[in-house]
């Protein structure tokens, strides 16, 4: 089937992350629980508080340096190297 077709679109969800450890957002425990993302995951927080913008994703960009891949991962990483998905 995706051979055969002209797009392809892959939908994933929080999964995808979380089985890497990387906690969601909506989840029982997740991000949203402690930080409005009204107040740091706007536009308006990148020109109007930076140092909270920059903090926020600071913490973001560190827990995916140490993520572990897992199956699912390699599976969209196989299809694109065939070509199947950009």
């Amino acid at each position: 089937m995706i051979k055969d077709s002209e797009s392809t679109v892959i939908l994933t969800g929080a999964g995808m992350d979380t089985e890497s450890n990387i906690p969601d957002f909506r989840g029982r425990d997740g991000w949203w629980k402690n930080i409005d993302p009204r107040q740091v995951a706007s536009i308006y927080t990148f020109a109007r508080n930076y140092p909270l913008f920059h903090e926020f994703y600071s913490m973001r960009i560190k827990i995916l340096e140490g993520v572990e891949r897992h199956e699912g991962h390699y599976i969209l990483a196989d299809l694109e190297k065939k070509g199947l998905i950009d």
